[in-house]
């Protein structure tokens, strides 16, 4: 395969009557006075290791006189670049071969035809095909020299044109996006499923009745590769690696319906050929949709496959990407997005995710490349009102730090990149959780319902994807010690009760912290509240 490397070469020459004249006895030739070089543009700046190169030099911006067959055009290609293969019949001139070349490692040179001259005119076009070149084995971008040489006078260099040398072979990957259901889930993300499916995200089917979660599959070329690693159209095909028994998996590719999956079919290839015609480009998108009968751990693996006959080098058919989806299915399931402002956001969840590390929490932001640091207070690990600060900073998709855990109950700072930072991208930007409710606590208070608070401040979370209002600061918020709530307020004198703090960034003076009485105002699911005790108890959502 050949590609086309585009040089612009924009040469300002001004010539002199003497060059115009005939030469003189003294002096065969004379030099241009004046000759400005401009930078080399590459426009096709793609090039295949061990590929054949063309070019186009041009176009001039004066003419110029050639003394043909004497004025040469010179290349130097990069470092690592061999020749060696490069013969006179292999290099042409706008479809004219070459009656000599001259090479030297990475460097060429060979006369400009005759038939060409003997005046090159403004705007004209070299198309140069050199073929036999192999470029460098080591993927990167380089530069391409050419210069234009006078019999009797020094090389002009036109400067450099850049061009990547790709890998010889593309890396085809593939992902699932969940985005057509969870409007600006991560790619790669894999939510939570519900038993007969979301009616709120999702598509009825029947029979039997249910919802399907919608996703795309996709094929991806990962680097950039020039050739195809199958020359021969590949095979497509999915099977089921994990279900529980008597429980079935409704399944539809495309056009294709395969329904009633069950534990039975287990290891058993089911093609998925006819969705396009040869090896797929890059980007193929493929919408799938999934159902799952009752709750348990599914998965179904996809494999896109090489047959022998279209990979010479291997041993015979080949496994060229492989994705499998696995899939947690549970009875009762909701999902909440909570929206992230540019800089500082207090957040909770309201909902108990059923994996609470912060990488999988994080994991479905939208954009986690405005993403910076998330921060927690945990006011019951040290006496007094001291408390621990716990923070986490994020960084070209790894967290470091001691936060490690988000989870319900408990309310965060999340940073955000703000306009004036480097890197800020303006757009909305958030985060789905999957999980379950909080239920209610049982009389022998051992339940997830319950989360402790401390003296103090206290980072609290609200534990529902509801609204709900607060109770007054009289009424015990769990049995055992009275939680009453209290803020110290020197204006009032001292403690004053019932204050919560919740932060909403951007809000006008007199500034972004926000202040309400219980029974005044309600809790927002997603938010988290700075809230004051006046002594270590238990609270829990009320009814």
């Amino acid at each position: 395969m050949r590609k086309i490397i585009s040089i612009l070469l924009a040469l300002g020459v001004i010539l002199g009557l003497s060059l115009m004249a005939a030469p003189v006895a003294a002096a065969p030739c004379v030099c241009p006075t004046t000759m400005t070089p401009v930078a080399v543009v590459t426009l096709d700046g793609t090039i295949c290791a061990s590929d054949s190169d063309t070019f186009i030099i041009g176009p001039f911006a004066a003419p110029v006189v050639l003394t043909a067959p004497n004025d040469k055009l010179s290349v130097d290609f990069a470092p690592g670049t061999s020749l060696a293969s490069v013969l006179p019949a292999s290099v042409t001139v706008n479809a004219i071969p070459v009656t000599s070349i001259t090479v030297s490692g990475a460097h060429i040179e060979f006369p400009i035809p005759a038939v060409l001259g003997p005046i090159i005119p403004v705007g004209f076009l070299f198309t140069v095909q050199i073929a036999g070149v192999v470029n460098p084995a080591t993927d990167g971008t380089y530069c391409l020299y050419v210069d234009y040489k006078l019999v009797c006078c020094d090389a002009v260099p036109f400067g450099c044109g850049t061009y990547t040398v790709a890998p010889y072979t593309k890396e085809i990957g593939c992902h699932f996006d969940f985005s057509p259901d969870y409007v600006g889930l991560g790619e790669d993300f894999i939510p939570a499923f519900k038993a007969c499916g979301d009616s709120i995200h999702g598509t009825l089917i029947g029979p039997p009745p249910g919802y399907v979660t919608s996703f795309y599959f996709i094929l991806r070329d990962e680097n950039g590769g020039c050739n195809n690693p199958c020359t021969t159209p590949s095979k497509f095909w999915f099977e089921v690696t994990e279900c529980p028994p008597g429980e079935t998996i409704w399944f539809n590719v495309g056009l294709v319906i395969h329904p009633a999956l069950s534990a039975a079919d287990i290891g058993t290839e089911y093609s998925l050929m006819g969705l396009w015609a040869g090896w797929p480009p890059p980007d193929i998108s493929i919408p799938m949709q999934i159902h799952f009968s009752s709750p348990g751990e599914y998965e179904i693996c996809f494999y896109l496959e090489c047959p022998a006959v279209g990979c010479p080098t291997c041993a015979g058919p080949t496994v060229i990407t492989t994705c499998c989806l696995p899939a947690k299915v549970y009875q009762y399931l909701d999902s909440y997005k909570i929206p992230l402002e540019p800089k500082w956001n207090l957040i909770s969840l309201p909902l108990f995710p059923y994996d609470t590390s912060i990488e999988s929490v994080l994991g479905a932001v939208d954009r986690p490349d405005q993403l910076k640091s998330v921060w927690y207070f945990g006011q019951c690990e040290a006496a007094g009102e001291d408390g621990v600060w716990h923070s986490e900073s994020y960084a070209a998709g790894t967290f470091t730090g001691d936060v490690d855990n988000i989870v319900a109950g408990k309310a965060y700072w999340i940073r955000t990149l703000e306009p004036s930072e480097t890197g800020y991208v303006a757009g909305a930007n958030g985060f789905w959780v999957f999980g379950t409710h909080a239920i209610m606590p049982d009389p022998t208070g051992v339940d997830m319902g319950y989360f402790d608070v401390c003296e103090g401040w206290n980072m609290v979370g609200f534990k529902a994807p509801w609204l709900a209002g607060v109770p007054i600061p009289q009424i015990d918020w769990a049995p055992g010690p009275t939680g009453y709530l209290w803020n110290f307020n020197p204006i009032l004198g001292g403690v004053h009760y019932g204050l919560i703090y919740d932060w909403v960034e951007g809000l006008p003076m007199p500034g972004d912290w926000q202040t309400f009485a219980p029974g005044t105002a309600v809790l927002q699911p997603g938010q988290g509240y700075w809230i004051p005790f006046d002594g270590d108890s238990e609270i829990y959502p009320s009814a």
